[in-house]
């Protein structure tokens, strides 16, 4: 039964389109990792109220270890260096259950 793994953060003021960037990006960089089958990212609407720098990353795996090997990469390690330095310390991330409401 794959994974889901999510994660909240908010981007520093002014750096909303960088991460936006970035998260792009990553997008490109997850094609064909072991493990991976997909994720949804989702940033708020300032028109609507809501802080424009705070995102929803929502990741589906095949496992955790597969999560985690992949974390150990090169290759994310310096995306991820260069992501951590636009964000803001509120967070949060974890594994979740999906309960299946719309099945």
């Amino acid at each position: 039964m794959p994974v889901v793994y999510a994660t909240t953060i908010y981007a520093q003021p002014g750096k909303e389109d960088e991460v936006t960037a970035l998260y792009q990006e990553l997008g490109h960089l997850m094609k064909g990792v072991p493990g991976y089958r997909g994720r949804h990212v989702l940033r708020a609407n300032a028109d609507g109220g809501a802080d424009p720098g705070h995102f929803i990353s929502v990741e589906i795996w095949e496992s955790a270890e597969a999560r985690a090997a992949h974390r150990k990469s090169e290759q994310f390690q310096a995306w991820y260096k260069r992501f951590t330095q636009n964000l803001r310390p509120e967070h949060t991330h974890g594994f979740y259950t999906d309960i299946g409401a719309d099945h």
